[in-house]
């Protein structure tokens, strides 16, 4: 996660081999590692957030962040699609807005109804 967001917070210009290079190896760590020990959730989904906003280009047609958050999604809401995750979201949790902005970006580049996680 340092990696990442050294890349996009540099002052001579994001160079996006190095941030993509960031998400796709970030992605494969949240395949076996969970998000909360000592990958810290709400610090994630910041840096996700931060990174959509900076650098927003898409490769086939997706946010290159979907592949962090899908990982994510899978290791903390084992066995619910994204649709029920954003309906079973607690609005009086700390990362509410932050877990709903993740959702409603992983709905939109796979809005397949049944994707389980």
């Amino acid at each position: 996660m340092r990696t990442l967001r050294y890349a996009i917070n540099r002052r001579n210009g994001i160079h996006v081999e190095e941030v993509g290079s960031s998400i796709d190896r970030l992605a494969e760590l949240l395949e076996t590692k969970r998000v909360g020990g000592e990958l810290k959730e709400d610090e994630f989904l910041k840096l996700m957030m931060e990174t959509t906003r900076k650098c927003p280009w898409r490769s086939e047609g997706k946010n290159q962040v979907t592949k962090c958050l899908v990982p994510y999604f899978k290791r903390c809401f084992p066995d619910q699609s994204i649709t029920e995750i954003l309906q079973n979201l607690d609005p009086e949790a700390s990362l509410f807005i932050e877990r709903r902005w993740a959702a409603q970006l992983a709905l939109k580049d796979f809005p397949e109804p049944n994707l389980m996680c």
